[in-house]
């Protein structure tokens, strides 16, 4: 079964299936944070919403029985930064200054997308896989089995 755990490991280190990740995170970051305005909640509540995207990330790794790795995989943190920025740039825009909506959603989703590029090409360039902020698929190379299996060279 190495061979199988060799595949799955190949997969989660995909970087097509991060950069798709990353896509939604942003696009989901912004889109929580609108529902706490929509609701009426103050900003810091509709930041704290934006986050609670990351359980629908760690469900996803339950029903796909892929290692959960609360936090390790930079979810909370770029989806709190995209959601700051642009619950922020909206504060701005509710006190006067001339902030076009999609500006907003443009630097609040593409602070997501930033911090997550960051965090692929620098943490894992620079052999930071056991770094806070670094991908899953280079937290966890070893199975329940034991079998330990190395990163593939970039």
């Amino acid at each position: 079964t190495a061979l199988r755990l060799l595949i799955r490991w190949e997969t989660l280190d995909s970087e097509a299936l991060y950069a798709l990740e990353t896509a939604a995170l942003g696009a989901v970051a912004v889109i929580g944070a609108q529902q706490g305005i929509h609701s009426g909640a103050p900003p810091l509540a509709c930041v704290a919403l934006a986050v609670t995207v990351c359980a629908g990330g760690v469900l996803r790794d339950l029903l796909c029985h892929r290692p959960v790795a609360i936090g390790a995989q930079s979810y909370a943190f770029a989806t709190a930064a995209g959601a700051s920025v642009y619950v922020g740039l909206r504060q701005l825009a509710v006190h006067g200054y001339p902030i076009p909506l999609m500006l907003r959603v443009v630097l609040g989703a593409g602070t997501t997308v930033s911090q997550r590029a960051y965090v692929w090409w620098f943490a894992s360039d620079h052999g930071l896989g056991d770094h806070a902020l670094a991908p899953m698929a280079l937290d966890a190379r070893e199975s329940h089995s034991g079998v330990k299996l190395e990163r593939k060279p970039r």
